[in-house]
């Protein structure tokens, strides 16, 4: 980005006004620098326009009595400054190459408040869409869990007095996850199996659940009706293959 500061030595430069000392410094900036070069041409170019379309000026009928009566008079001439050149550029040049630079720049301003503001638009476009989808992630995975039991399950049994048994139950998707720890064999032609207890309605069998020689179990499972209501999750002791309502000893109960 260029600074005023460049913007006003450009403007000079192209006029033939910068002093000689910082011509130099000028034209090694000029040569380092693609967006200043392009400055640079771009106000060239309407300098070159303004000066071919700018009229001539005839000098006023007195200007030439009033120059001799001067050298008669052997008025001082006071050098010209940096400032006083303009004398010699045609007045429409000077001050249409000033209203080019000035619109130019002003455009430019514009131009780069307009993407500052775009930028800032389409930040908080995406920040919204972040919070939108967070939101709507936040909500699916409420209602998921809002359809998920958890239960844990005890016996007053000394046999069982140490196992450990965790039900997780989707009641939308009709299936669920049991784990078993510590817990003891089933015995000669027994099996432990599962059952949910709705509300108001007989057992369920959820399946049979082996039991390992360590004493854990991780086994998934589906009821072989849909239950909407649960009121407990148990495990019994069934025959081997189980039943289809409990016949065995509850060892288990939770919700």
């Amino acid at each position: 980005m260029i600074d005023e500061t460049l913007q006003d030595d450009a403007g000079l430069y192209v006029m033939r006004l910068l002093p000689p000392d910082e011509v130099v410094a000028f034209d090694k900036r000029l040569a380092a620098d693609p967006e200043l070069r392009a400055l640079v041409e771009q106000l060239e170019d309407a300098a070159g326009h303004l000066a071919h379309v700018a009229p001539t000026v005839a000098p006023p009928p007195a200007l030439k009595g009033r120059i001799l009566s001067d050298i008669r008079h052997e008025v001082r001439v006071i050098p010209f400054t940096a400032g006083r050149k303009l004398a010699w550029v045609p007045w429409a040049l000077a001050a249409g190459l000033a209203i080019a630079a000035t619109m130019f720049w002003q455009q430019a301003s514009i131009y780069r408040q307009q993407s500052v503001a775009y930028r800032q638009e389409s930040l908080s476009y995406r920040e919204q869409t972040r919070s939108q989808e967070t939101l709507i992630a936040e909500l699916r995975s409420r209602d998921a869990l809002s359809s998920v039991q958890i239960a844990s399950l005890s016996s007053k049994l000394a046999t069982y007095e140490k196992a450990l048994a965790t039900v997780v139950y989707d009641a939308q998707q009709q299936r669920g996850l049991v784990k078993l720890d510590r817990f003891p064999k089933a015995g000669a032609e027994k099996d432990y199996q599962l059952w949910i207890i709705p509300t108001g309605g007989n057992p369920v069998s959820a399946g049979l659940v082996p039991v390992g020689d360590d004493g854990l179990a991780r086994v998934s499972f589906k009821p072989t009706q849909a239950v909407k209501s649960i009121d407990a999750f148990a495990i019994s002791v069934e025959p081997a293959g189980g039943s289809t309502q409990p016949r065995g000893e509850v060892v288990l109960v939770g919700k």
